[in-house]
């Protein structure tokens, strides 16, 4: 912990400086707790163990993690802060989850021996931390080529959401995709990483055609819709899209080429709002949703179980949106907001303008009239 942050472990120490501790049993109950998560496979559970076989996933651990995180700060805030908005909507989850396929289940297939990655994350901060934390702690199971890009560098204020970054890192303001791809190397060594401390616009005109950029997954954790599209319009086979929402939620879009709209549709642009709406993920802030950190990589999380689908061409939904909340207005809210399926806005006429040849027959093949 004090290479991750500057801080001192006091293993006596309290809440409230009297020694009142919260207490989180992680797997086996160990007693008397505040706090029970269990993750294995697929799948995690809050308040009660996790009764599926450990394979090697690292989405069920990884994923209870951050809901342990979130269970813990909703602790936190409730006493802290009492009268917040959020704060009445802060009530515990229970129950177990599988992220297989956003079910209140133990569902949890195994996953292959070996898994070949062939991907490109645009975006390494922090849904792209928590990326990458899947992939490595795959270890030699996973093999192929990882593309990192990022222009940005670390510092003291965006470390604590940057989990595979120190604060040696930050202090030096090292750029992200240098430590990141450090990280992958010492922990995934059959993953060839190439780094590229630009913007992703930069990196794909190395290509002067878009016909050129062959893109089998994209993973994308970024800040800004504009990027989306740009990534977007080069026609990944599959692209899969992490955001935190502004309401203790985070959101993840997993679009097949051809087969539903496009990340166009799903994030389109957003008029001025009015009251916030707790079920959007983009409604605009409450006041203490910036310190909601850890959210980041559990979105990372979400998104690197989607990437593992497709590398393992799991069965299921080709297109996803779900909408997942750490709070809810009333009871544990597990099932998180799911739809399979964006409809495209285009109309036909236009969906296959500016679509190369390749592309338009890749759509034919998929049986669609080239939208995207």
């Amino acid at each position: 912990m004090p290479d991750r942050f500057p801080l001192e472990l006091d293993d006596a120490g309290g809440l409230d400086g009297d020694g009142e501790a919260l207490v989180v049993d992680v797997g086996e109950p160990q007693g008397t707790h505040d706090l029970l998560v269990d993750g294995a496979g697929w799948c995690l559970s809050a308040d009660e163990g996790c009764e599926v076989a450990d394979d090697g996933n690292p989405i069920g651990p990884l994923a209870a993690a951050g809901v342990g995180a979130g269970e813990v700060f909703k602790l936190l805030f409730r006493q802290a802060h009492p009268p917040e908005p959020l704060s009445s909507r802060f009530v515990p989850q229970h129950g177990c989850f599988s992220l297989f396929d956003y079910s209140a289940s133990q569902l949890s297939p195994p996953l292959d021996d070996v898994l070949s990655l062939d991907a490109v994350i645009v975006g390494v901060g922090g849904v792209g931390a928590g990326v990458l934390s899947v992939f490595a702690a795959l270890g030699k199971r996973l093999v192929g080529r990882l593309v990192l890009i990022d222009d940005d560098t670390l510092d003291m204020y965006n470390l604590n959401r940057v989990t595979y970054a120190r604060t040696a890192d930050a202090e030096a303001e090292r750029l992200k995709v240098d430590a990141a791809a450090e990280f992958m190397r010492a922990r995934a060594p059959n993953i060839t990483t190439a780094e590229e401390p630009v913007a992703y616009k930069a990196y794909a005109r190395q290509w002067n055609r878009r016909a050129d950029r062959k893109f089998a997954l994209v993973l994308t954790g970024v800040d800004i819709d504009e990027i989306r599209w740009e990534v977007q319009r080069d026609l990944p086979r599959v692209l899969i899209d992490g955001a935190t929402g502004t309401q203790a939620n985070c959101r993840v879009d997993r679009i097949g080429f051809g087969l539903a709209g496009c990340i166009g549709c799903a994030r389109p642009p957003q008029p001025a709002r009015g009251d916030p709406d707790p079920a959007e993920c983009d409604t605009p802030p409450a006041r203490f949703a910036p310190s909601i950190s850890f959210n980041s990589a559990f979105a990372g999380v979400l998104v690197g179980a989607e990437a593992l689908k497709v590398m393992g061409g799991s069965a299921g939904s080709s297109v996803l949106r779900s909408c997942l909340h750490l709070s809810a207005k009333s009871g544990p809210r597990w099932h998180p907001w799911v739809r399979p399926t964006v409809p495209c806005r285009v109309p036909g006429s236009l969906r296959t303008r500016g679509v190369s040849s390749e592309m338009g027959e890749i759509a034919r093949r998929q049986g669609t009239s080239g939208s995207l």
